[in-house]
């Protein structure tokens, strides 16, 4: 009797710490996007007889310029 008591409240704080975890609500997109660009192989000699361009980086769009485009959009 005592094991099966035993197993009992195992399993309840088990079920209580899986229920407690995780992320609520609805996903959400960063609030800085990540860079775009070419990334450089790590094994060094990959690199010894290739020359990278630099590539400029590219931004996302901000939010006022977003608004003018669905705007402009809208209009059409």
């Amino acid at each position: 009797m005592k094991t099966a008591k035993r197993i009992i409240i195992i399993f309840l704080i088990a079920m209580i710490g899986h229920v407690g975890c995780g992320v609520r609500g609805d996903p959400v997109p960063p609030k800085i996007p990540a860079e775009l660009g070419r990334g450089q192989p790590t094994y060094k000699g990959a690199t010894e007889n290739l020359a990278f361009p630099t590539v400029p980086p590219v931004y996302a769009p901000t939010t006022e310029e977003t608004k003018k485009k669905k705007e402009a959009d809208e209009k059409k």
